[in-house]
C-alpha cells in the first residue's frame, strides 16, 4: 500500500529538472518504509525464538543454528514478493512503460533487494535483545530572441561550442528560442554522486550489507543466546569494579570529614564509631 500510495502520489512527473527531483525523492520515500518493515519483522522473531528456547532447545530437537538460519532464510522469498508487488505499484506510476527492459529489471532487483535487505537487518539487530532521461520540458526553459536575420541556432553556435552540456530546443527559429541547461539525467544525477555506470556494483554492495547482516545476526545470537558465560571470572570482574568503587567512595568521605580519625571500613558498622552525629 505504500508504494502504491507513493507512485500515485508522484504519477507520470515530466521530463524536467523539477520532475527528476520528483522522481528522487520519490525513491526516498520508498525506501523510508525500511524501519516500519524492521518493526513488523522483530515482534514474530521474537515469538519464534521464546518458543524456541523454552521448547526445542532444552529438548534438544535441533540445533540454534537451524534455528537462527531457518528463521532468517524462510523471511526471502516473502521479500523477494513483497519487493516485486512494491515495484509494480511504484514503478509505472511515475516511470510509465516506455524504459528499456533493462532499467525496469535493475530497479526490480532493487525493490527485491531492499526487501531483502531489511528483513536479514531486522534479524541482526534482534537476534541479540530480549524484546522487539531529462529532456527541456517547458517549465524549465530559458526563451529569448536572437538578435535579427538571426536563428537561435546560429547565434548560440559559439556558446554550444564552448558548453556542450545544454540542448537548444529549436535551433532554426528566428524568435523565442527555447534552451535547456541539461541534455540527460545523468548530469543531474553526477551533481548527487549518482551514475548510472555504476548500477551493477551498487546492486553487488547491497548484497554484501546482506551478508553481513546475516553473519552478524548467527554471531550475536550464539554470543548473547547461546554461549554460557564463565560466571566465575565474571564475578570476580564485578567484584573487583565494585570493591574499587568503595574505595574510591570512602577516600572521598576521608576528605570530606577532615577530623583525622578513622572512618568505618566498608561491612562495619558505624554504631560502634564514637561521634555518630558525624557524617562519614
Amino acid at each position: 500500500m505504500s508504494a502504491l500510495f507513493i507512485g500515485f502520489s508522484f504519477y507520470k512527473q515530466k521530463s524536467s529538472q523539477q520532475g527528476l527531483q520528483n522522481v528522487i525523492f520519490s525513491v526516498f520515500m520508498l525506501t523510508a518504509i525500511f524501519s516500519t518493515l524492521v518493526q513488523q519483522i522483530m515482534p514474530r522473531f521474537v515469538l519464534q525464538r521464546d518458543l524456541y528456547e523454552v521448547r526445542e532447545r532444552p529438548s534438544k530437537a535441533y540445533s540454534w543454528k537451524a534455528f537462527i538460519i531457518a528463521n532468517i532464510f524462510v523471511e526471502i522469498p516473502w521479500q523477494m514478493l513483497l519487493g516485486i508487488l512494491a515495484f509494480a505499484s511504484y514503478y509505472y506510476p511515475i516511470y510509465g512503460r516506455h524504459q528499456s527492459s533493462e532499467r525496469q529489471g535493475l530497479i526490480l532487483l532493487f525493490c527485491m533487494q531492499f526487501f531483502v535487505f531489511a528483513s536479514t537487518f531486522a534479524h541482526m539487530l534482534i537476534a541479540a535483545l530480549p524484546d522487539a532521461e531529462t529532456a527541456g520540458n517547458i517549465a524549465t526553459l530559458i526563451r529569448f530572441d536572437p538578435p535579427a536575420g538571426q536563428t537561435c541556432g546560429g547565434y548560440l553556435e559559439g556558446y554550444l561550442t564552448a558548453n556542450p552540456g545544454g540542448m537548444l530546443i529549436n535551433p532554426d527559429a528566428t524568435t523565442n528560442c527555447e534552451y535547456c541547461t541539461l541534455s540527460t539525467s545523468d548530469q543531474f544525477l553526477a551533481g548527487v554522486a549518482i551514475g548510472y555506470d555504476t548500477r551493477w556494483r551498487n546492486y553487488g554492495i547491497g548484497f554484501a550489507y546482506i551478508t553481513f547482516n546475516i553473519a552478524a545476526a548467527i554471531l550475536f545470537y550464539y554470543l548473547f543466546r547461546v554461549r554460557k558465560w564463565s560466571g566465575a571470572s565474571t564475578k570476580k570482574s564485578l567484584s573487583n569494579a565494585v570493591h574499587g568503587v568503595q574505595t574510591c567512595l570512602f577516600g572521598l568521605r576521608t576528605v570530606l570529614v577532615g577530623h583525622g580519625k578513622a572512618i568505618p571500613k566498608p561491612g562495619q558498622k558505624e554504631d560502634a564509631w564514637p561521634n555518630r552525629n558525624r557524617i562519614y
